[in-house]
């Protein structure tokens, strides 16, 4: 036979095990935001083919689910082909 104090307990645990998955979920979700932002601004940094000069600089700026991110970088042609990005 249960008693309605065994019921209560076995509530109240798993109440406990729902609320620490909520934060780990909550955790998850807002890592995924940050990723999400850091992506789109570093999809930015390409080098720009059409440039005039050897060296180009350029940055990126990342919005993503109320996350933000900025990237910057640098690119240098060694030659007339190979491209050594900072």
């Amino acid at each position: 036979m249960v008693h309605f104090v065994q019921i209560d307990k076995y509530l109240l645990g798993n109440n406990s095990h729902c609320s620490r998955m909520f934060v780990c979920l909550a955790d998850a979700d807002e890592r995924t935001d940050d990723a999400g932002a850091m992506t789109t601004a570093f999809s930015a940094l390409i080098p720009n083919i059409r440039s005039q000069g050897r060296t180009q600089v350029s940055f990126g700026i990342g919005h993503y689910s109320g996350a933000n991110a900025v990237t910057a970088g640098m690119f240098h042609y060694l030659g007339t082909e190979p491209l050594v990005p900072y």
